[in-house]
């Protein structure tokens, strides 16, 4: 029997589950060794102006969080730049093993990326799963749709906490959630390049040109207000995520080692161009998580995933 508090997703035998192993553990399981993360937060007084109400939920919302076990480890000071925040708690080992697991076994090859299966680098392969297919995977039976309600769960936190973190005074919409695994090639590790990153720099709703302008228009994803990338393992030689001003990758301002539960969120314009070094060993699995201001741009199939659960929940399917 496989224990769900167990420091390193294995039972005493050190066996590690797979994908269909998923479907034995009840939503409760997965976050019984953390059952402060369901804790409500305590009624206060009700407030009058927009002011009051805005300190008052930043203010005990962000305590809320840290009843969960979220803490800040580094702000935009320490980051080097503006609108950065690094933090952890947002998983339990368990809950990133579960992530994970989903990630390797239930991705496709090259998702995103007309199943170019090293869309950045020909050194590692790429593997994804979006919300569409993790919600196909439920309806099918394939996994349990506790494993769909965790991912929900878990990325609902973390857009909370960089809403909160950055006290921001407008609500921010997921426009896409990706999990997401990077896997090196052993046969092109050997004496590869640093200057061959895993994900090249880049910013997130503009094109970053060679000249450090960054042009705002189509295919860029403009209405990209902030980003998000919550980390699932460190079980792998390399991947380090870096914020940079050269394009090159070979200068940083700062990088931030992945770790299980371990966020780094930031503002996704010009201000925070990023990549990440190159993956030498290993696979280095993340969800990746995009917000913006503008409702009209909200995440479909998150939504659709949000309604497949309702349905469950209601004996509807």
């Amino acid at each position: 029997m496989l224990n769900p508090c167990g420091p390193t997703g294995k039972n005493s035998s050190g066996f590690q589950f797979h994908l269909l192993h998923i479907k034995s553990f009840s939503r409760g399981e997965l976050t019984a060794c953390y059952p402060d993360r369901n804790k409500k937060p305590q009624s206060v007084e009700p407030v009058k102006t927009k002011e009051e109400q805005l300190r008052w939920r930043v203010v005990n919302q962000l305590r809320s969080l840290a009843e969960m076990g979220v803490r800040v480890l580094q702000t935009t000071q320490q980051l080097g730049g503006k609108e950065r925040v690094l933090a952890e708690g947002f998983a339990s080992p368990m809950e990133c093993l579960v992530l994970s697991e989903i990630t390797k076994l239930a991705a496709v090859e090259g998702d995103g990326y007309k199943h170019n299966t090293s869309p950045h680098t020909t050194a590692e392969n790429f593997q994804g799963v979006t919300l569409g297919r993790a919600g196909l995977m439920v309806h099918a039976h394939l996994i349990d749709d506790a494993a769909l309600e965790l991912i929900l769960e878990v990325t609902d936190l973390c857009r909370d906490f960089v809403e909160r973190h950055f006290k921001l005074k407008e609500p921010l919409y997921f426009t896409f959630t990706h999990l997401v695994c990077r896997t090196a090639r052993p046969e092109m590790s050997f004496n590869r390049s640093m200057s061959d990153l895993s994900h090249s720099v880049h910013v997130d709703n503009c094109l970053l040109q060679d000249s450090g302008d960054c042009l705002r228009h189509p295919p860029a994803y403009t209405f990209r207000d902030y980003s998000a990338i919550l980390y699932l393992n460190s079980e792998f030689k390399g991947g380090e995520f870096i914020f940079t001003h050269d394009q090159s990758g070979m200068s940083h301002e700062s990088a931030v080692n992945p770790e299980c539960g371990r966020l780094v969120g930031f503002s996704s314009g010009p201000d925070n161009p990023h990549g990440v070094l190159p993956v030498l060993e290993g696979s280095r699995c993340a969800i990746g998580m995009w917000f913006t201001h503008d409702r009209r741009h909200k995440e479909v199939e998150r939504t659709l995933a949000e309604l497949l659960l309702k349905k469950i929940e209601a004996g509807q399917i």
